[in-house]
């Protein structure tokens, strides 16, 4: 995926053509997708790993649509088939972009929840074993809760 990247890169630096901007829009949403997998499995390490990749990304696709936006004319040379195509791509790839930094931001704060709750168990058994005295209470069941055999 690096490398497919860093193939778009070197295209885009040389003459920019609207196929380059295509096929990195392709790659980002292609990136943004497998990066909403990745939360769906929640594989933090593979998000991590897409981070770097992602911004350098992003920050080239905005500088594209700068670029873009500073070319009017160019696009106004353009079949108008292909503008409604590059209008449309480039919303759809904003839209997912949001979309992906809100599912982030959920899954943070669903995450905190999860620890937050965690943490209770945990205190509410250390009372319940403990005690507020802080010595061992025998277990209710009369076993120890390490051998639990009939």
């Amino acid at each position: 995926m690096e490398k497919r990247f860093q193939e778009i890169k070197t295209a885009l630096t040389g003459s920019f053509k609207i196929n380059h901007f295509l096929q990195l829009t392709d790659f980002l949403t292609e990136l943004v997708t497998k990066e909403m997998g990745c939360l769906k499995l929640v594989k933090i390490q593979d998000i991590e790993a897409l981070q770097p990749i992602k911004q350098e990304a992003c920050g080239l696709y905005a500088q594209m649509i700068v670029l873009l936006k500073e070319k009017g004319d160019y696009l106004d040379d353009l079949p108008v088939q292909e503008r409604r195509v590059l209008k449309e791509v480039t919303e759809n790839l904003s839209r997912l972009l949001d979309r992906n930094e809100r599912m982030i931001k959920s899954f943070n704060e669903a995450n905190k929840r999860v620890m937050e709750i965690f943490h209770e168990v945990v205190q509410s058994r250390l009372k319940t074993n403990y005690g507020p005295e802080g010595k061992r209470r025998p277990p209710l069941n009369g076993y120890t809760n390490f051998s639990q055999s009939g």
